[in-house]
């Protein structure tokens, strides 16, 4: 299955921004969150853990950079969410006409997930920085779809392979999806990328 560029660029954001990230961190507060374990190697280097979510520090060249991984059973916040925004936006997009439903679940579903986010993050994110990333988003779709004919949408709009995964997030009752959002965001950790799918 292709994934669309925002995805991957979600996929890309979790070690490329991590320089940024070991700049930003104020490690004597996140060690006084509760359940945070911050361990400092000799070397100035530092692992954080918590809720089953490991965020490390490593070198790589002359850079230094940081990598998380959720082993917490619930799935990796930034994963999904950026599934479900690339989702939603296609639907909107190139399938205006179609799939209410769904997009009615996904706009709940990554309003829950922006909350989490934001409460969750080892940085400060507000929801204006979660909102600009989607409008970012919506503005690339747009440009994508720009002169492309009405009923000529679906076909050379939706990337290949989601029409699958949309039709089966579709046939999922609604009480699974909503029981799956609210598994993802029942422990409070840091949004990390990794495992993605």
């Amino acid at each position: 299955m292709r994934i669309s560029n925002f995805v991957a660029a979600i996929l890309l954001s979790g070690v490329v921004a991590s320089t940024a990230l070991a700049e930003q961190l104020d490690l004597e507060a996140i060690t006084a969150q509760p359940g945070t374990e911050v361990i400092k190697q000799d070397n100035g280097l530092w692992t954080i853990s918590r809720g089953g979510v490991v965020i490390s520090q490593y070198r790589m060249g002359d850079k230094i950079e940081a990598l998380g991984v959720d082993n917490s059973g619930h799935g990796a916040v930034m994963c999904m969410w950026g599934l479900y925004v690339d989702l939603k936006t296609t639907l909107d997009y190139c399938l205006p006409d179609k799939f209410g439903d769904l997009k009615e679940e996904l706009s709940v579903a990554i309003g829950q997930i922006n909350d989490f986010i934001v409460q969750n993050s080892l940085t400060k994110v507000s929801p204006a920085d979660i909102e600009g990333r989607i409008a970012k988003q919506e503005d690339n779709i747009r440009k994508r779809i720009r002169g492309i004919p009405r009923d000529e949408l679906e076909m050379k709009c939706v990337p290949k392979g989601m029409i699958g995964i949309i039709e089966n997030l579709q046939s999922t009752p609604r009480e699974k999806f909503k029981a799956s959002i609210a598994n993802l965001l029942s422990v409070p950790r840091p949004p990390v990328m990794n495992p993605c799918l």
